[in-house]
């Protein structure tokens, strides 16, 4: 779910603001084109863009618990090889 949240919030970002970052040059909120936006147009922007960043933190954070979830079982000592030889095949 978190790749799915990231990748339609990516997409919507790609289509609704194709030549992003919307930043305020003297007193106007313009694109790279030079395109002019209003202010509530560009604290959407601001809106998506934090939104794009925290889908990414929690995907890479659901990846971790993921990974430490199917790696907990596994990392038991009667999983784990050891690198010893027993003692009656010396």
């Amino acid at each position: 779910m978190p790749f799915g949240l990231g990748a339609s919030l990516m997409l919507y970002g790609i289509l609704r603001w194709p030549m992003a970052p919307i930043r305020e040059v003297a007193g106007r909120y313009v694109d790279k084109a030079g395109k002019p936006f209003t202010e509530e147009v560009y604290h959407q922007f601001l809106v998506w863009q934090f939104s794009v960043f925290a889908s990414f933190i929690i995907l890479f954070a659901s990846i971790l618990v993921v990974g430490w979830v199917i790696g907990f079982p596994f990392g038991s000592s009667k999983f784990v090889r050891k690198g010893k030889i027993p003692s009656d095949r010396k």
